[in-house]
């Protein structure tokens, strides 16, 4: 139901129920959980599935046929989902190709819009369900169903027969007042059995209007949690940014430091050469006197071993400085071109493959049916021009997990539909995904998978895999 027409259909039902007979509150209960019983029963049996436990997957779907007949949901939408769960392990589990085939008539004639999950479509189930569909049900189904026609005709009861005429001179008055009496009964049991009849019917319309109610009801609290829950998601990524902003600042700080620091070991090297040049001036001048006083010789002589000694310590001083600073400038210039490689690989990542030219589906998705546990996964996908798609949703969750994590999908240059789901996020033996776009009035105008038939790809184990053992 889309916003805003709840309350009028809360109007409309409100005033057919003012005229139905009342029933207790505790059957719109009952009929609730039991359809939540369903549902579950039906996500077990996928995961049965995945894990090729057929026994199991079995075990849940006739849990939920049974359940289904119980509460009076034998018509719902749900329990065609069901029968079509129960076509696939027929068909591509247990080779029962014709009970494959009459689970799926069953689905189709519930809901002739039922459709097999995503990762279930093998070639054998989609043959079955198209055979279905066109009504090329098998023979011994078909007769089934003529000898249930022919039992139920049997099982009708003859019209009462005719009462032979009575002899008139033997019977007299007194018979024909039993007779009387007779056909008076009959009418009054023929109409208490209608109204009877009636009243079912105006207690089964109730219960099912109730139910689309509680529906209703049911589906515009989920989105609203879905709106709050987006709302801080998109408060979390906001905070996120903020955070790496800020830790870019700090690198180039620590950068802009780190080339100061250069910059005045160079200058302690010009000085160095400046004080080396004006030794060598004076040890010059030293050699000059000594020409001239030859007493004076041997404290030049000191002088100049004494500035040769200085000499060498300052040029070991200046190698050592030198050294230094190459080190760090190629440190820096490994650092660098690391960060570089890692950004380039990851924008790759982000960016996904060329578009293609046709879309063979409503919403075509990149994801494959494996992915590596502990890695981050970026899913892309595109809508059809043609569905005027503005806003795509990304849901997926784990195995195990019962709620679906929701992000909003970003636009890649490409035309891509990017939504990144962390490496952290991506354990266990299955994850489970499916796909919405929304038009600008946030209408659902397509989606890749559903909430109740996700997408399905198994989790492998990979290098990350085993760096991220034991997180969950």
């Amino acid at each position: 139901m889309r916003p805003g027409t709840f309350g009028i259909a809360s109007s409309v039902l409100g005033s057919i129920l003012w005229g139905l007979a009342s029933s207790p509150s505790a059957a719109a209960a009952d009929s609730k959980a039991a359809l939540e019983k369903i549902k579950a029963d039906n996500q077990a049996a996928i995961s049965a599935f995945g894990a090729s436990d057929f026994k199991e997957m079995k075990s849940k779907l006739l849990d939920a046929v049974a359940v289904a007949n119980e509460s009076g949901l034998g018509e719902n939408k749900v329990l065609a989902q069901t029968h079509v769960l129960l076509g696939v392990m027929q068909v591509d589990g247990l080779k029962e190709t014709d009970a494959g085939i009459r689970s799926f008539a069953k689905a189709l004639d519930i809901n002739p819009a039922v459709e097999i999950p995503n990762g279930m479509a093998t070639k054998v189930v989609k043959a079955a369900f198209k055979r279905a569909e066109d009504g090329d049900i098998p023979k011994e189904a078909a007769g089934k169903e003529v000898a249930g026609k022919e039992a139920a005709g049997a099982a009708t009861p003859p019209a009462a027969a005719k009462p032979a005429e009575a002899d008139k001179a033997d019977k007299g008055n007194d018979k024909k007042r039993a007779e009387a009496e007779a056909a008076d009964k009959k009418r009054a049991e023929a109409e208490a059995r209608e109204r009877e009849k009636q009243q079912q019917l105006q207690r089964e319309q109730k219960q099912k209007i109730e139910q689309e109610l509680a529906q209703a009801k049911a589906g515009e609290s989920r989105g609203q949690a879905e709106k709050d829950k987006l709302a801080r998601e998109k408060t979390e990524a906001e905070k996120a940014l903020a955070d790496a902003k800020a830790r870019i600042a700090l690198l180039e700080k620590e950068k802009a430091d780190r080339d100061k620091a250069a910059a005045d070991a160079k200058a302690r090297i010009a000085l160095l050469e400046k004080e080396k040049a004006d030794r060598d001036k004076a040890a010059a001048d030293a050699k000059a006197r000594i020409a001239v006083l030859e007493k004076e010789k041997a404290d030049g002589d000191k002088a100049v071993a004494a500035t040769k000694d200085n000499e060498a310590k300052e040029r070991a001083a200046k190698e050592k400085l030198e050294k230094e600073l190459q080190a760090m400038e190629a440190r820096d210039k490994q650092r660098q071109a690391q960060d570089e490689a890692l950004r380039r690989e990851r924008e790759q990542d982000e960016a996904g493959p060329e578009l293609p030219a046709h879309l063979s589906e409503p919403i075509t998705c990149t994801v494959g049916d494996q992915v590596e546990a502990g890695a981050d996964l970026f899913a892309h996908c595109a809508p059809r021009p043609a569905l005027g798609a503005k806003v795509l949703s990304f849901y997926f969750r784990p195995s195990g997990s019962v709620l679906y994590n929701a992000t909003v999908m970003e636009r890649t240059k490409k035309g891509w539909y990017v939504a990144l789901v962390p490496g952290s996020r991506i354990y266990g033996k299955l994850i489970q995904y499916y796909v919405e776009a929304r038009d600008a009035k946030q209408d659902i105008v397509a989606s890749n998978g559903k909430a109740s038939s996700p997408n399905i790809a198994t989790v492998r184990s990979g290098p990350v895999a085993q760096q991220h053992k034991g997180k969950h």
